[in-house]
């Protein structure tokens, strides 16, 4: 969604750009601005300029343009032309929601999700994504999707969590046609099917998604959904790591100091495993700790075996406290359901 509304915006600036001598925020008005600002932002028919962008978004925020206010809080909220400030940006997208945004809508799901400007809240974070999916936002449909999946901020819901990735992948949203394989192939609100987790892990490889490359490639590792194909396997890992997947990168570290489906080089395997557990992957710092502390693949370093190990453990204690809230809070609504099925039958 957000990618076909930039491009929305440059074909609208050039038609501008093109029919009129003047740029066309010289003419003052606030589409014109949001447009100008754009090129400046991508470098598209007029010198790529950050300040600019910035200054141009702001004047035509200012004006009461809500993708400008969508703008202006996607720069502060990563720190686009400047510093970085979670509340501000908070209070673009809550205007630019108000005005029916739906990006903004989704923006502020994640700022909830994540607890950036505002206290942790997924409940919250639900709430805008649905609002932003029922707008179309074809990103919020998979975020929301997520928190069904997950149980996160709302009762966990394998059903309607397929509904929704459904909805995206449908739309050509590979990362919705991700989830839906993966849905497939866990058995999670459809009939577990792994030839159809296969076809939509292919769908969403094909479109560049590296998470669904990873998981085509252990389809054919294992024979799942169709023939066991190791070649097949190692260069969809391949192909998911060199695309910044640490699920990837796992892999291909497990294979390389295995020696499964590839020769045997426990060095090549260990630095697949770094790379992993560099991008934060849980599984993978225990390897890498591993490795430290017997010298496979690298020097023999206890310290560093202790250190990633810590890292390691830290994360996948976070992961037991969020599974551990989710199922809380999954019972909590299920005693909600229960009661209020109890005053409808006593009605």
């Amino acid at each position: 969604m957000e990618i076909r509304s930039s491009a929305l915006l440059l074909a609208l600036c050039l038609c501008l750009v093109c029919r009129t001598p003047a740029f066309p925020a010289e003419t003052g008005q606030p589409l014109s601005m949001a447009y100008l600002a754009f090129m400046y932002e991508q470098g598209k028919g007029a010198p790529k300029d950050e300040g600019k962008a910035v200054s141009l978004y702001e004047k035509a925020a200012e004006e009461g343009t809500p993708a400008a206010m969508f703008r202006m809080g996607k720069k502060y909220e990563h720190g686009g032309g400047g510093s970085k400030d979670f509340v501000k940006a908070l209070g673009w997208y809550r205007k630019a929601a108000k005005e029916g945004d739906a990006q903004a809508m989704r923006a502020l799901g994640g700022m909830y999700q994540a607890g950036r400007g505002v206290p942790k809240d997924e409940a919250a974070a639900a709430d805008w994504y649905k609002r932003a999916a029922e707008l179309g936002d074809i990103r919020a449909m998979v975020s929301l999707g997520a928190l069904y999946q997950d149980g996160c901020g709302v009762g966990k819901d394998y059903i309607t969590a397929v509904a929704w990735f459904r909805k995206a992948a449908e739309k050509g949203d590979p990362a919705g046609m991700g989830w839906l394989g993966f849905m497939h192939d866990r058995g999670r609100g459809v009939d577990k099917a792994p030839v159809l987790a296969a076809k939509w892990y292919q769908k969403a490889a094909d479109m560049g998604n590296p998470v669904a490359m990873n998981n085509l490639g252990w389809l054919a590792e294992h024979g799942k959904g169709m023939e066991q194909d190791m070649a097949r396997a190692v260069r969809w890992y391949m192909k998911s790591a060199e695309g910044g997947s640490p699920e990837g990168m796992y892999s291909l570290g497990f294979l390389y100091t295995a020696g499964k489906g590839v020769a045997k080089d426990p060095a090549l395997g260990f630095s697949w495993f770094k790379k992993a557990a560099d991008g934060g992957h849980a599984e993978s710092m225990h390897w890498v700790a591993w490795m430290y502390g017997h010298g496979v693949g690298v020097k023999q370093d206890l310290e560093q075996a202790n250190i990633w190990w810590k890292r390691g453990q830290t994360i996948f204690e976070a992961r037991d406290r969020a599974k551990e809230r989710a199922r809380k809070q999954d019972e909590l609504n299920k005693g909600k359901d229960k009661n209020t099925a109890a005053e409808g039958n006593a009605r």
